[in-house]
């Protein structure tokens, strides 16, 4: 599976538990909840059980009424108005990626959700994406995409989508500034984009780019789902339920050790091991020993594949499962006494334990391709 696969939050009011290729759902009883943050149409809550971060939000219509309710595990949302009347709902999944959706409170209206997004304002969404094998700057209208949609082929460094975009911002309603990663050497670049004169309220209705069929099916718009007690619109799209845990975990930590290691911050990491492991131990005296010695990395390119055909084991607190996911990477080295980064190729086979109410990584091994 290649690492422009979609990757989604874990949601709603419920507890998945993966058992080797099937999804069990049971009911989740908050006991406790605290208001952390609120506006007009949101609430966020602390509602974290014995020692594990979790959290709820609920958006709420101009009527006061709740339209969305869901749970988020190890970091809590951030929720805000980009612009006048949007609801921005972030996510974040691990250092540097996070899930969005909006929010229109004037139409009741929930966009699709989007992976990293560069920015959002004047009713669009500016993000990079994978289009087929190309990574490419995608520029569409945040809630129908047959209202604007349309790509531009930079010269994009091969790196992931969302270190792809420094900065994104309009200069005008019809002015795009991009800084974005450029070439084999990483530099960042400057352009700006005309938009055809297509933001134009009174215009977008009537005009579209491309037709709907040139549209790729991965970025086609989905309706918007009907509000409901238990949505699962950022909670399982476009991955198989039964290998989101594993994924998360995963992908997380291919890019959380890199910048727990450039900020000496174990803390980054430590959520996504099994505690008391020798790996647990390893990696945090890895971190504080690299970081010693002022090497500096960045991650350009991953690829995860796993095995779904779990093992199945009995411990002293019950059942749990053991998956085997075989990571490529691709990272930049900056030693102390050189100027430039040297792009190293790592294979590993990262061992992921999950239970009814945890999963974490207890092994890295190097993979013999």
């Amino acid at each position: 599976m290649h690492m422009r696969k979609k990757y989604v939050i874990a949601a709603t009011l419920i507890l998945a538990a993966i058992v080797c290729g099937s999804l069990v759902i049971t009911a989740q009883n908050h006991t406790s909840e605290t208001s952390i943050s609120s506006g007009k149409n949101y609430k966020v809550y602390d509602i974290s059980k014995d020692h594990k971060p979790e959290y709820r939000y609920d958006i709420y219509n101009n009527a006061g009424r709740i339209v969305k309710s869901e749970s988020v595990f190890r970091i809590d949302p951030r929720i805000t108005y980009p612009y006048d009347g949007v609801l921005s709902i972030h996510v974040s999944l691990g250092t540097g990626y996070f899930l969005t959706q909006y929010y229109d409170t004037n139409r009741d209206v929930f966009s699709d959700t989007f992976e990293s997004p560069a920015m959002a304002d004047h009713g669009m969404v500016v993000y990079a994406a994978y289009i087929g094998e190309s990574l490419k700057l995608v520029v569409r209208d945040i809630f129908d995409i047959n209202r604007y949609y349309k790509e531009f082929e930079l010269d994009f460094s091969p790196v992931v989508p969302f270190n792809a975009v420094r900065k994104a911002e309009f200069a005008d309603e019809n002015t795009l500034d991009i800084t974005y990663v450029s070439g084999k050497e990483y530099e960042e670049k400057n352009i700006v984009l005309q938009l055809e004169g297509t933001l134009d309220d009174t215009n977008r209705h009537q005009e579209s780019i491309q037709s709907t069929a040139d549209i790729p099916q991965s970025t086609r718009l989905t309706e918007a789902p009907e509000p409901a007690e238990e949505s699962v619109d950022m909670r399982l799209a476009g991955t198989k339920a039964d290998s989101f845990y594993i994924e998360e975990v995963a992908r997380n930590y291919t890019s959380a050790v890199i910048d727990a290691i450039n900020d000496n911050d174990f803390s980054r990491l430590e959520n996504l091991l099994v505690p008391n492991s020798s790996l647990y131990d390893s990696q945090k005296k890895l971190v504080s020993d690299l970081y010693a010695r002022n090497i500096k990395l960045e991650l350009f390119d991953y690829d995860i594949d796993f095995d779904l055909d779990c093992l199945e084991e009995q411990g002293e607190a019950g059942i749990y499962w053991v998956y085997e996911v075989y990571v490529t990477e691709s990272v930049g080295v900056k030693y102390p006494d050189k100027q430039d980064f040297e792009t190293k190729e790592y294979n590993w086979v990262y061992t992921i334990v999950l239970s009814e109410d945890d999963v974490g990584i207890s092994q890295i091994e190097e993979w013999d391709k």
